[in-house]
């Protein structure tokens, strides 16, 4: 009986060790890509041309490598949205981040209060798909909120939409999930490509000379100039951290147990 103890005991430690080097892992096995300056990378809403363009991702921003998704295409995340890009444009115009600096350092945040002004009275709304623009019906935009904006595609006359998630407070409460509308029908400045600043996080890694207090992630929320360490090191999030005290704890209780198993003399059986 005690030899069938220490086995399931022993199982269990192993797939603990496996799981704690899941956790452990997650974020280290993480590969960015920054779009190289001048350029401007082009997101698919799936794995084929014919899908449809998703939106741009602007010169010395970032994205997250997820997987090869096809021959053609790999998945990438970037800004909250996944997305595909062509394997061809990763590798023309686009070089893999050497750290995480900081807070956001790659991902331009939109303020959301600047896309609540418009300079029109009725705001159209599109979207992109299949190659195709389907237009929605026009809406007062005394009714409209923006809760979030992604980025921006650009169509083959320049013309500007920014992607957004936007709420019509009329008495059905209707969400549009990540439609598109001009960037002409902002008053905003911010609506405006042109005015997207060189990421921070492309600023710092062209810098020889860097700051030495590393902190925050990449694509976390906000553009602040991040800190970062000449060696690039990359901090664990609190949740990882725990997640790993969590299973070195288990680990050891596991150890102690199988040692106090193996090293204590069972009693023997009364006659």
């Amino acid at each position: 009986m005690k030899k069938v103890i220490i086995i399931a005991m022993l199982l269990s430690l192993i797939c603990v060790c496996g799981l704690s080097a899941g956790v452990c892992l997650a974020d280290e096995t993480s590969t960015y890509y920054y779009v190289d300056k001048d350029k401007e990378l082009t997101m698919y809403s799936s794995a084929q041309r014919s899908s449809g363009i998703f939106m741009q991702i602007p010169s010395t921003y970032a994205f997250k490598y997820v997987k090869e998704e096809n021959s053609e295409f790999i998945e990438i995340e970037y800004n909250g949205c996944k997305g595909y890009v062509l394997i061809n444009d990763l590798k023309a115009i686009c070089t893999q981040v050497n750290t995480k600096w900081g807070n956001n350092p790659y991902a331009y945040s939109f303020d959301t209060t600047d896309f609540n002004a418009f300079a029109v009275d009725n705001v159209t709304t599109y979207r992109y798909e299949n190659n195709v623009w389907t237009e929605d019906s026009p809406t007062p935009s005394s009714y409209m909120t923006v809760k979030a904006v992604y980025g921006y595609y650009k169509d083959s006359d320049q013309q500007i939409y920014f992607l957004v998630d936007c709420h019509i407070n009329i008495a059905t409460g209707m969400d549009l999930t990540k439609c598109y509308i001009k960037a002409n029908d902002f008053t905003s400045s911010a609506a405006n490509i042109d005015n997207i600043p060189d990421s921070a996080g492309y600023v710092l890694q062209t810098t020889p000379d860097k700051p030495t207090v590393p902190s925050g992630e990449i694509n976390s929320g906000d553009n602040n100039p991040p800190s970062a360490d000449v060696n690039g090191s990359d901090p664990q999030t609190p949740k990882n951290s725990l997640d790993r005290y969590i299973l070195i704890a288990v680990i050891a209780v596991l150890c102690v147990v199988i040692i106090i198993l193996i090293f204590v003399p069972s009693k023997k059986r009364q006659q």
